[in-house]
């Protein structure tokens, strides 16, 4: 039990309950289901509101819903069903609680997290049912997370989830430290790297497929709990295909190392930079 080893966590734990009630407000009496046609909403304009008018903007909006099942929760659910049935009978996540995390991670990374860093308390039960099931997990961690890679830029990388990565841009230093905004999602699999880059695991229509990256690398290290917090990424999926290991929001981010020379398991070089880092956060 990580509260009897670290009994100064109990105090950290409360701290951690009282920031997130503060951002996300009071915690809703509907299911996160409720705001899954919001959350499309949000990332449709995100996407399209720089490339179309306003007017254009709505016809869009009305087109998509119009097609309504093509993008309903009963189609998701199918197209995820591999990752939430891990969760249920691996990891002995509650079937609610795993389809809602893996859907609405899936998708909704940005839109959650804009909503957490300027406490709208937009999407608050999407956001608790997030927070709750990481927390629970982290909570009974056994052993800590192997080295995860995420991309740093790219469609899915995750600056695009989250502006505070930008301190890896440009010439950082070794020791900086940032936290982070948004939840996120990283692999252990040795697919993910390759000579010409980063290889994200992606759900294509139920299909596990790896979509390239032009981008540099993040490494992410996972050490045991200690007094100041968790370290490691939590299993989410580890399928063969996918091996997705996630990190709440927010977590500290310190850069331990900058590799220009970094090689694959199979000994390949990359033709690209990897910056190793390094998490601690707070759940309760």
């Amino acid at each position: 039990n990580e509260m009897a080893r670290h009994p100064k966590l109990f105090f950290k734990a409360f701290v951690s309950i009282d920031d997130l009630s503060q951002r996300l407000g009071p915690r809703p009496q509907f299911s996160w289901r409720s705001e899954w046609t919001a959350l499309q909403r949000s990332m449709i304009c995100r996407h399209f509101r720089d490339r179309l008018s306003e007017q254009g903007l709505q016809q869009f909006l009305e087109v998509y819903q119009t097609a309504g099942r093509a993008h309903s929760i009963e189609k998701a659910e199918r197209d995820y069903r591999p990752s939430s049935a891990w969760k249920i009978k691996k990891a002995g996540w509650e079937p609610e609680v795993a389809i809602g995390y893996t859907l609405l991670t899936s998708a909704f990374k940005r839109d959650l997290g804009d909503a957490y860093v300027h406490r709208t308390h937009k999407y608050a039960a999407s956001s608790y049912l997030i927070a709750d099931a990481l927390a629970r997990q982290a909570w009974r961690l056994s052993e800590t997370a192997p080295s995860c890679y995420a991309g740093l830029k790219g469609v899915h990388g995750l600056l695009a989830n989250d502006s505070s990565w930008a301190v890896l841009e440009g010439e950082p230093t070794v020791g900086a430290s940032f936290t982070t905004n948004a939840f996120i999602e990283a692999s252990a699999s040795s697919s993910c790297l390759r000579a010409d880059g980063f290889y994200m695991p992606m759900n294509s229509d139920g299909r596990i497929v790896h979509h390239q990256e032009d981008t540099d690398i993040v490494h992410f290290v996972s050490e045991p709990t200690d007094y100041q917090g968790f370290h490691s990424l939590i299993p989410a999926c580890l399928n063969a295909d996918e091996l997705e290991y996630d990190l709440p929001a927010p977590a500290t981010i310190t850069l331990r190392a900058i590799s220009d020379a970094w090689k694959t398991d199979d000994g390949t070089p990359l033709r690209r930079r990897v910056f190793t880092v390094a998490a601690t956060y707070m759940v309760a």
